[in-house]
Formats: structure tokens, C-alpha cells, sequence
């Protein structure tokens, strides 16, 4: 998955000897957008639960963001008139014409149980909280447009939902700061 560790990043390539999925999706599906191609990423990582090598991070992630794609239409008609109204397919077209039919054949990555929801969970997550960077050769300068991907960076993904959050040794926990909070932002 394009989870990095560090500030220096992980590319989907890379992590193909780590993640079935990573792999999969690049000899497969490589035209993929980067966003669509994170949240089929991070889907398997939450499937694979325990045994996936990104589970301390995954399990931090909030279950509901609160993030613009998954407002219900009355609520997104609020943003009429305003330049971030909403004029695209619903989240649940999106899943039933192109990512529903991407998972199907993949049960040993996708389980059918990482339907809907965890596909709204997943796109939420990479809206909200990935990173885009471009492939730049930090000597010559040069940058390649087509290669910018997203990237979910643990470490920065802390530092941003800080006010949120509390580091242990062994992972990063979520603190509620009020009664009436039940999630992290």
C-alpha cells in the first residue's frame, strides 16, 4: 500500500513483495488513479486485519471522517452556488460501476464482507488524510507529473490530527477530548 513509514515515502511498487494487493493492482489495473488505487490499497490492509504489516496504523484510522464525498444529498445541497458543490457521481455509484466489479474477482484480497462500507471508510481516509507528491530527482530538479501518487504517511498523519491523538511505544491511540466526541478528526 502507498503507506509510508517515513518522510521518504513508499510507492505502491515497492511494497508489490509486501502487499498481494499492491502487486495485483499493478499488473492488472495499472491505469488506476492514485486515489482510486490508495483506497483499493488501504481496503486490503484493513481486510487482512492483524496480518497486514500496516495494522498498528490501520487501527488508529477513524471509522467516519465527516469528509464532503459522503455527506447525504440534503446536506450536500447546501453547497449549491458554492465552488465546492458537489457535481459528481454519488460514493454508492462510484462503488457499484467501478469498484465493486474490481474486487469480485479478488475474494483472497477484497473478502466480500469489504463492500460498501469499508469502501466509503477507505475513500474517506485517503480524502482526508493522504499526501500527494510527484516523482522529482531531488539533484537535477526534474519532476514527472504523470508519476504523482497519494501517500498515507503514518508519521505525518500523527503530526496533522495531533490535537487528537496520543503516541504510546507501541502505537497511536485515539483520545476522546469531549464527553460528546465519539471519533478523531
Amino acid at each position: 500500500m502507498q503507506i509510508a513509514p517515513t518522510v521518504q515515502g513508499v510507492n505502491a511498487g515497492s511494497l508489490g513483495s509486501q502487499s498481494p494487493a499492491a502487486a495485483h493492482l499493478a499488473a492488472a489495473h495499472p491505469t488506476l488513479s492514485p486515489f482510486t488505487r490508495t483506497v483499493l490499497l488501504l481496503m486490503a490492509e484493513i481486510a487482512r486485519g492483524k496480518e497486514s504489516p500496516w495494522h498498528a496504523y490501520v487501527a488508529t484510522l477513524p471509522k467516519d471522517t465527516g469528509c464532503l464525498i459522503t455527506w447525504p444529498p440534503e446536506d450536500r445541497r447546501l453547497l449549491a452556488g458554492t465552488t465546492i458543490e458537489d457535481k459528481a457521481k454519488s460514493p454508492e455509484e462510484v462503488y457499484a460501476a467501478e469498484i465493486a466489479p474490481l474486487l469480485a474477482p479478488r475474494p483472497d484480497l477484497w473478502p466480500p464482507a469489504a463492500g460498501y462500507g469499508l469502501f466509503r471508510r477507505a475513500a474517506e481516509v485517503v480524502q482526508t488524510r493522504a499526501f500527494h507528491m510527484r516523482a522529482e530527482n531531488w539533484v537535477t530538479g526534474a519532476v514527472q507529473d504523470s508519476l504523482e501518487q497519494l501517500y498515507l504517511i503514518p508519521a505525518m498523519d500523527v503530526s496533522t490530527h495531533a490535537a487528537c491523538r496520543q503516541i504510546s511505544d507501541q502505537h497511536v491511540q485515539c483520545t476522546l477530548h469531549a464527553a460528546a466526541s465519539s471519533r478523531c478528526m
